[in-house]
């Protein structure tokens, strides 16, 4: 019960979809995700996650993190799609800096087509149905390896979920655009809170979590030893606007959108 409390407590205060923006003189300064560490170059998840990058008619920017569920589809957050962005693109890449050798106009694949999910709901405190795909223009480089669905049935063989973006790291920061991961443990992790079909709670975040820029980003599950994608990353709450970035997590429990997904799939290639 204290938990469950804790819990509603928070959900009632201050909170803070995990998408960003930022003007284009900033577009080399993106930060990251909270209490994580950077991830290395011949990490696994470098191959799964990517940086989803809009641009508006005047020049502004915004970014979220996805997920490769097939060499040319990307699944991420719906509020990520804004109507205020002309055009998206998604960075296959782990290091946005000017020191690492990125180069927008060449590691960037546009996004062709997009679908948000028909029920997707924003009430100003919590998203619902909070899942969108992308198409891309084409298909990521060969080594990038799309990421397996969790379907919610077979046993996982860690205790700990993991989280990976390229958001802040902190409500203030202002960190190099680099792709960070951070866990936590199972038990932390609520499926269904009381019968919010389709979301799991991370709790426990005031050192460990996602800000801006992680939204779409992963929660993944290990299923024997394999990296299996069991959330997207939708919300964060804090108790106050200053600490929004160190509370809860809400993430869209995949496996209750497995069918939406495959029923949407194949209507991106019209």
């Amino acid at each position: 019960m204290k938990l469950s409390a804790r819990l509603l407590a928070l959900v009632l205060f201050a909170s803070l979809a995990a998408c960003s923006s930022v003007p284009y003189k900033n577009i080399d300064r993106f930060p990251n995700i909270v209490g994580g560490d950077k991830v290395r170059a011949d990490d696994i998840l470098v191959k799964k996650v990517v940086l989803i990058l809009g641009t508006t008619q005047m020049g502004g920017r915004g970014y979220c993190t996805g997920v490769m569920i097939d060499k040319d589809v990307v699944l991420t957050a719906a509020h990520c799609i804004n109507s205020a962005i002309k055009k998206y693109y998604v960075i296959p890449h782990i290091d946005m800096s000017p020191e690492s050798g990125f180069d927008r106009v060449t590691h960037s694949i546009p996004v062709t087509n997009w679908i948000l999910h028909e029920e997707y709901l924003d009430d100003g405190n919590k998203h619902f149905n909070d899942v969108a795909l992308l198409k891309l223009e084409k298909a990521v480089p060969e080594d990038y390896v799309p990421v397996p669905l969790y379907d919610g049935k077979a046993k996982l063989s860690e205790q700990e979920v993991t989280l990976a973006g390229y958001g802040r790291t902190s409500e203030t920061s202002i960190d190099a655009s680099y792709l960070r991961s951070t866990t936590k443990s199972l038990k932390n992790v609520l499926v269904n809170y009381k019968g919010e079909k389709g979301a799991m709670y991370l709790t426990e975040g005031e050192i460990r979590g996602a800000c801006e820029g992680d939204s779409g980003g992963p929660v993944f599950y290990k299923v024997n030893g394999e990296y299996q994608l069991a959330g997207v990353i939708s919300t964060t709450f804090g108790p106050d606007a200053m600490t929004y970035c160190h509370g809860i997590v809400k993430a869209m429990y995949v496996p209750d959108y497995i069918p939406w997904i495959e029923k949407n799939k194949p209507r991106l290639n019209h």
